[in-house]
């Protein structure tokens, strides 16, 4: 697997995790949501300063992404438990 693909996989799997859609990503960095659907299909490239809005709104560091750092995951299903709360 190459790195492109690793990193849209990496993004992909956090974004399902927190339960967040392709759209409200898309709001979030001000780019129509096919957009999202590319990076996570590595037909895309994200820029850096996406990459630390993504990193933050996943609440991973950037290293997670990037292959750089191995993160256990949250707590369980803290995460998704904070964000069904607050809808």
């Amino acid at each position: 697997i190459d790195e492109r693909t690793q990193l849209a996989s990496r993004l992909k799997e956090a974004r399902e995790y927190l339960g967040l859609s392709q759209q409200e990503v898309a709001e979030a960095l001000n780019v129509p949501r096919s957009a999202i659907s590319l990076l996570e299909n590595g037909q895309r490239r994200v820029d850096s300063v996406e990459l630390k809005i993504l990193a933050k709104m996943y609440q991973r560091p950037v290293g997670f992404f990037t292959g750089e750092e191995v993160v256990q995951p949250l707590f369980g299903d803290v995460a998704v438990l904070a964000k069904q709360a607050s809808k």
